[in-house]
């Protein structure tokens, strides 16, 4: 028997840095943003175009 809370159902949510539907991230102020980006973030290097790109889409959903 199936227990009602052992079922998850996720939903495809759009990421605010790509604009993509995935099932999987992390939520910050209502905004969605998805792992693919979560793991971009972190492995940038500080000097890089992309980065800083990233860094003010974030700016955005905090402020």
């Amino acid at each position: 028997m199936i227990n009602n809370k052992e079922i998850i159902v996720k939903k495809k949510r759009y990421c605010k840095i790509c604009g993509e539907a995935h099932y999987d991230g992390i939520m910050i102020i209502k905004s969605f943003i998805c792992d693919n980006c979560v793991n971009s973030i972190t492995n940038e290097e500080f000097d890089d175009k992309q980065y800083e790109d990233m860094k003010n889409k974030i700016k955005d959903i905090l402020f």
